[in-house]
């Protein structure tokens, strides 16, 4: 770990990634909205996976582009948080991929909870079925807490990935 630098809390964390989750949608639409105009006005991708692909693809290029480029989201400036390799050097794009992917399940859970929690049904996908039978609540207060853990300082995707993410507050050149 950086010794001038102190790992963000996972509050922090979680604040930025809200932030975060407002823009990424609206570059999900601009996304599909760049679709529908290469399809003149129909979908050019029919088949679900793929369209699930792709937009994973822009989600990671939106999260990869700010995190090789400073290492700070527009979230992560806002609440001044920082993301780099644990020697406290600029993160690479294999780093943000293994950050961007082993963050996927918890947020998966937590997107599913948010779904469930406000009744919005799970038929459209065979496999999500049986969390059907699961109150939303429960569904969303695992996603929630899985969250807070997988934002703790030294968690098992910042020792995979061999980054953290910093609390520039106290940073001496933040």
């Amino acid at each position: 770990m950086s010794p001038s630098l102190t790992p963000a809390s996972p509050w922090r964390q979680l604040l930025a990634a809200l932030y975060d989750s407002l823009l990424l949608t609206a570059v999900l639409f601009l996304a599909m909205a760049l679709l529908l105009i290469l399809g003149r006005g129909e979908m050019p991708i029919q088949n679900q996976p793929l369209l699930s692909l792709y937009l994973l693809a822009v989600a990671f290029l939106f999260f990869g582009g700010f995190w090789t480029h400073g290492g700070q989201t527009l979230g992560m400036r806002a609440w001044k948080l920082q993301l780099r390799r644990l020697d406290g050097g600029p993160v690479d794009w294999r780093q943000s991929l293994l950050r961007f992917l082993t963050a996927l399940p918890a947020w998966l859970v937590f997107i599913i909870g948010v779904a469930r929690a406000t009744g919005v049904p799970l038929h459209s996908r065979p496999w999500l079925e049986p969390l059907n039978a699961i109150p939303g609540w429960l569904v969303l207060a695992i996603g929630m807490i899985w969250l807070w853990w997988d934002h703790r300082p030294g968690n098992w995707r910042s020792r995979l990935s061999g980054t953290e993410v910093y609390d520039l507050r106290e940073a001496p050149n933040g």
